[in-house]
């Protein structure tokens, strides 16, 4: 869920075993603000498989520099894949999306994405269209047993 040139620019010095530390510049003039992520396993597998042929996790091995984006890389992937293209930013949207219908508090998910506060995650989480609905779909599965009414529609209706 990390921005692109916050993966590109990551170095085998911010990985450590437990964390990685992912760095942004939130404006041209502005200070660089850094933050650590935890590592699962899962991320901490493909790390560990990831050759090391320089400074930079992800770099380019004909430049010997680290990348900037990677458009054509994502695109022959959807196309091996059989997916319609989709940008990276679209798994920032799906990385959030996912941990709200998962009940993960704001916060957390406020910390992942590198947002300074809440009130961002918040418009980002409702431009994805979660809401209302979800919501109270979620406490469905909360509501006790015996609490829901035994009727149907059509005795609604009468």
């Amino acid at each position: 869920m990390a921005r692109v040139r916050e993966i590109n620019n990551l170095t085998w010095e911010d990985i450590t075993p437990n964390f990685l530390i992912l760095r942004t510049r939130k404006s041209k003039n502005s200070d660089v603000v850094e933050r650590k992520i935890h590592l699962n396993p899962s991320i901490r597998g493909v790390l560990y498989l990831t050759p090391r042929s320089g400074r930079y996790v992800f770099m380019n091995n004909r430049t010997k520099k680290n990348y900037d984006y990677r458009k054509k890389l994502l695109k022959r992937l959807c196309q091996k894949a059989q997916v319609p293209y989709f940008t990276f930013h679209c798994l920032r949207h799906f990385g959030a999306s996912f941990l709200a219908s998962q009940g993960t508090p704001i916060t957390d998910i406020q910390t992942l994405l590198g947002h300074q506060r809440a009130t961002t995650t918040d418009l980002y989480l409702r431009s994805l269209g979660y809401g209302l609905p979800e919501a109270t779909e979620m406490l469905e599965v909360i509501s006790p047993p015996g609490l829901t009414p035994n009727y149907t529609e059509e005795e609604n209706d009468e």
